[in-house]
């Protein structure tokens, strides 16, 4: 008997997906995808690094019905050299090459950017240039959409259908198994195309902690008691959930 090693919370917060813009976004996979995921992400956040695998095998499942865009929302300040990085490696077309490295060598330095801009070949002196002009306006567009759309944690991901430069879909915030993502695709893949989800959508939650930045400061009693009361409905709802499983054994 297989039981599932994830809880679904009752949504602490909901994802305002009015101000999701994913214009000029470079996109890996195919580009007419049915279903495209959204990956916020902080090159620093250990989990981040930990669910990419997982991600890599949806992409390898669904092949050309799903692609993937990314998004910066770093919370550790000195990962901002290793975003811009990425941005400017894609100016030469090496945006995932880079992407992929960072995350899975879990350094984010600039001097570990930098040599890694040397093995793809790219050319040194564009991309010290675009280095040195740091990328700035694009990375602080991009931390103030994730604000915007009330996103906390990192990773957090949106699975969806993609309309125009917007899209709406299943939440997923932190490190799941492969099912918890692939269940969301097939939901999204089992839409008919023309059909939006809904504005307010379930949040599927962390079963290992997600960074965010409350994570590191000190928590008052009173956040102290809605994150154990979040934890309580995680608990129940995980608890219904595994009952229901040996149910139908």
């Amino acid at each position: 008997m297989l039981l599932a090693i994830f809880s679904i919370a009752v949504p602490a917060y909901a994802i305002d997906f009015s101000h999701l813009n994913l214009s000029g976004l470079e996109i890996k996979g195919n580009q007419n995808a049915s279903v495209t995921i959204v990956e916020f992400s902080d090159y620093s956040c250990p989990f981040t690094a930990k669910v990419q695998p997982t991600i890599k095998q949806l992409m390898v499942r669904y092949n050309n019905r799903v692609n993937m865009v990314h998004m910066t929302f770093f919370i550790r300040p000195d990962a901002r050299a290793a975003h811009a990085a990425t941005l400017c490696a894609g100016e030469q077309g090496r945006y995932w090459d880079m992407h992929d490295l960072i995350l899975k060598s879990g350094n984010f330095s600039e001097s570990y950017a930098r040599s890694l801009a040397a093995n793809l070949t790219l050319d040194m002196d564009k991309f010290n240039a675009c280095m040195a002009a740091g990328k700035d306006d694009i990375l602080a567009a991009q931390q103030t959409m994730a604000a915007s759309l009330n996103i906390r944690a990192t990773p957090t991901f949106v699975i969806g259908i993609r309309d125009g430069d917007s899209i709406n879909g299943t939440v997923i915030v932190g490190l799941h198994e492969f099912d918890v993502f692939s269940s969301a695709v097939d939901e999204q893949l089992a839409k008919p195309a023309t059909k939006r989800a809904p504005p307010t959508l379930p949040v599927i939650s962390p079963a290992s902690p997600a960074i965010s930045p409350a994570s590191s400061a000190s928590s008052s009693s009173s956040a102290q008691a809605q994150s154990s009361l979040a934890l309580l409905k995680n608990k129940l709802v995980a608890d219904f959930l595994r009952m229901t499983l040996i149910g139908r054994q």
